[in-house]
Formats: C-alpha cells, structure tokens, sequence
C-alpha cells in the first residue's frame, strides 16, 4: 500500500506543472478579430496627405489579402486622425468533423491551413506597415463591444490635465509590458489645437485686455453678426468676416494687427504666445473628481500574468496626492470569475460529501470517494497543456461539473465493497471482487461519455463568442485520469480510511 500511495501522490502532484503552466483568461479571447490599425497624424498633414497615407496603408494590406483572409476595409479620415478597419472573412470549418480534418491535414503535412491568431495578425500588420515620420500608429481589433474587450483602468483626480500628464506617463510604461498590443486614452479622442497665451505685463503696457484679444482673435477665425437686413418678406441676418485666403494659416493668426488703446498697432505674436496642445476628447467628473479611461487592449497570452505585470507598473507608479487608480470592468470581472470558480467548486465539493455520508452513513468512508477529483484534474491539466486550450468560463464550469460527474465510479466501487464485506468477506478479497466486476461498467460509462464529449471538444461551436471546446476537453481528460486512478487510488484510500475508521471507534470506546 505504502508503494501504490506514493506512486498515486506523484502522479496527483504532477499536475501542478501543467496547471501552472495553462494561460488564463476570460473568455474574451479566441479567433482573430477584424484589426483596426488608428493613425496621430501631426499638425502639419493636410487631410489629403492623411488620405494618401491611409490609402498607401489599405494597398500594403491588401497585398496580404489570402494571409490574413481579408473581406474588405473601410477607412476614415479626418483631420489629425484616421483608422482602417479590416474585415476578415469568417473561419470556414465550423463543424466538428471539418476541425478534425483540418487538423489531421495539417499533422500529417498534406495541409499548412491555419489561422492567424489575434496578436499574430496585428503584430504581422504592425510589421508590415511602414514608419512614417511624425505618423503615431498603432494596431488593435474590431468587435461588437470592444470597450468591454480592453483591459480599462480609471485614473481619478482634481485637475484633467494633471490626470492627461499621469495617462501619457503611464501610457510610454505600460506599452512595453509584454502582450500589451496598444493603449488608448481620452485625450487621443480629441483634436489638435492652438493655445493662445497672452503675455499679461506686455498687454498691460500697451493697453490690450485678455478680453479684447479674445474677442479679435474670435472675429478673426469666425464671425459677427453686425445687423439685419430688411426685405418686404422676412429679415435676413448680416454677418462679417474674414476672407478664406487671410485665415488659411496659422503664420497669419500670429501676424493679425491688434489695435492698442493708444491707437497705435501691434501683430499677435509679440502680444501672446502660440502652442500646440492636444484637446481632451471627453472631460468626466464624478463626485466633485475628473476621472480619465485607459483601455488598454492585450495579444492572447496569459491574462493573469498581463494582468499582474500592469498592476505591478501602476502599484509602483508615484502618483500625486489625491490622485489614484481603480479597476475598470473587464479587470474586476477576470478577478470576480475566479472566485466564482473557488467558491463554486468548494460548495459542490462539500455537498457531494454530504450525500454520499448520508449514503455510506460514515463521515470517513466518503473520503476516500474524493480522490477521485484531484484524480480527475491531473487529466484535465494534462490535456488543456497538450491541446493549448486556456482556462476560462467554459474550462473551469467543466472542473466543476467533473466533481460531480467522476465521484459516480468510485461511488458504485465503493458501495459493492460494502456490500460484500457485509456478507463476511474480509476487505482485500472484497475490493478485489468488486473492483473485478465493476471494471467493464466504469470502463463502459466511461467511454460513452468521452466520444459523446467528443464533437464538442474539437469544434469550433461557441455561445454568445465563448466557445464550447475547453468545457469538452477538460471533462475528456478529466475522464480518462479519474478512470484510470478510480480502479487503483481509490481502493488504496478506501483501506487507509477504513483503518482510520476503525482507529476512531475504538477511540470513541476508550473515552
């Protein structure tokens, strides 16, 4: 016995490796999405230029249209911004049957089909795509609900800028975090502008107000509204302003003449200062604070190690007093799934152990039905690491169901060995017997459920985009170990358990 509990503990140990090893997610992730690749271009490109840049962007793609299984693109431009989003066709094999022959197909070499990952296809973009001096440009993907997609973190603070000051900080950190793919905030949302700052002393010489040169530089880029012109029918507003030609660049704001109170004249540029800044898309404020998003949008690697490797940059950023960082959804919601999970799989643990000592009427006996869960799990990692498949939703309510689903075996095992040690037959002769005649009923109950499990576990059917697959595959393994481990571990722990029982009865005796 002692050589079966150590042979049988190495082998339940051995799953750590593979456990540690899986990446976990949160169903977020799969197939390639439709990439977008979004373009900062500089205050200097006219939209023409910016047109011709997207269109030389959309050629490069195209060149690449059987690689990456492009449909189509659409493009937008504006000033200072674009985007190219590039539609790809859907996967062709759907069926459980197509995924099996295309992945024989492609072990066997008679086939190299295969599908880029997400972060194969935009990195592979990213690489394509040439750099274009003073051009800021970055890849990410398109689908229906993207903001709940990206990893978002919400900096909060008194004052937006200093919060758009901490947001470009931290946005030159975490984009060398590996797996991120790119990060955007607010203010990548807004536009270029001019920020007119007027040198108060110098106006104060000359008798210029702030005011004033508000209100000219406003007349200069716009209009007023001087009277109305009345006809025998209506009313018709009469405006004045500049012409297109005297306001077409900004060497001719700064050149504008400003008439000083002493009437004499002065140009724009030697009143006020001219910079160009980038404007807040949005400005939010909650409870008296402004808060700024950080979407940052991530490959398909681990999600708890991207995770952890981002919380540790803004756990050690330097924030200013009063300003500080919170979670945003998709962040809370990969936390929450876990423990979710612990706590789903330690309740169907403990009811499962209710049950059966309500069924063996001994509360020591049904551990030794419990083995069959670590049991199961050693298959579960086991396949999830050969087949690359990853934890999420789907994988771990598969781990929960097993606990119910492989107890079944050891619970009919266990259950025939009471019954003939109730008819005087000593226990190693029982467990022998029994486990003799309960071999071809595991093995049948077994097998069925592994082949029905199977279409799910190789096809690519999914629910509201959270595939199916990772639930087949660790119930499969799950089977197959706890199979296996039923009709050996659990008569070895059957033996220690019922010494222990008998240890604690004539215990009981004794006080």
């Amino acid at each position: 016995r002692v050589d079966a509990l150590i042979v049988i503990l190495l082998i339940m140990a051995s799953q750590a490796i593979p456990a540690s090893a899986i990446k976990k997610t949160d169903s977020q992730e799969g197939g390639p999405r439709d990439a977008k690749v979004i373009f900062n271009f500089p205050s200097t490109y006219s939209l023409e230029k910016a047109d011709r840049t997207i269109n030389h962007v959309v050629e490069k793609i195209m060149e690449q249209k059987e690689k990456y299984n492009v449909s189509h693109i659409s493009t937008r431009v504006r000033p200072f911004w674009g985007m190219v989003e590039v539609y790809l066709d859907p996967d062709p094999d759907k069926q459980w049957y197509q995924v099996i022959y295309r992945k024989v197909s492609n072990i066997l070499g008679s086939s190299d089909y295969r599908r880029l990952s997400r972060e194969e296809l935009t990195e592979d973009i990213k690489r394509l795509l040439p750099v274009i001096p003073g051009v800021r440009m970055r890849t990410s993907w398109r689908e229906q609900g993207a903001e709940m997609s990206a990893l978002t973190y919400t900096l909060r603070g008194y004052d937006t800028g200093v919060l758009g000051d901490l947001a470009d900080e931290l946005e030159k950190q975490l984009t060398l975090v590996e797996g991120v793919l790119s990060i955007e905030t607010d203010i990548e949302t807004g536009n270029d502008e001019i920020h007119i700052t007027m040198d108060r002393d110098r106006g104060f010489k000359l008798g210029v107000s702030p005011n004033y040169l508000a209100q000219y530089v406003a007349f200069n880029l716009r209009r007023r509204k001087i009277s109305n012109f009345q006809t025998p029918e209506k009313e018709i507003p009469v405006f004045i302003k500049s012409r297109p030609d005297q306001r077409e660049y900004v060497a001719q704001l700064k050149n504008t003449f400003i008439q000083t109170e002493s009437g004499a004249e002065t140009t724009l540029d030697s009143l006020a200062d001219l910079t160009y800044h980038k404007s807040l898309g949005t400005i939010s404020r909650e409870n008296g604070k402004s808060f700024m998003e950080l979407r940052i949008f991530t490959g398909e690697g681990d999600m708890e190690e991207i995770t952890g490797r981002i919380e540790r940059i803004l756990k050690n950023f330097q924030f200013p007093t009063g300003y500080y960082y919170e979670k945003g959804e998709r962040a809370r919601r990969f936390e929450e799934q876990n423990q979710d999970f612990g706590r789903a799989l330690l309740f169907s643990i403990i009811f499962v152990v209710l049950i059966m000592g309500i069924l063996f009427e001994s509360f020591i006996l049904p551990l030794s039905v419990l083995v069959a869960i670590p049991a199961a799990f050693v298959g579960s990692f086991w396949l999830m690491l050969f087949t690359g498949t990853a934890m999420d939703m789907m994988a771990m309510i598969g781990l929960v169901v097993l606990v119910g689903v492989v107890v079944n075996n050891a619970i009919v095992l266990i259950d025939l060995i009471n019954q003939y040690r109730q008819t005087g037959m000593n226990r190693e002769h029982a467990i022998l017997v029994a486990a003799m005649h309960r071999l071809r009923p595991i093995l049948m109950t077994a097998l069925t459920t592994i082949f029905g499990l199977l279409p799910m576990a190789v096809g690519n059917t999914s629910f509201i985009n959270i595939p199916y697959a990772p639930l087949g595959i660790t119930m499969i393994g799950g089977l197959i170990s706890s199979t296996f481990l039923t009709l050996f571990a659990v008569p070895v722990f059957y033996t220690y358990f019922d010494d222990l029982r008998y240890f604690w009865m004539k215990l009981m005796r004794k006080v």
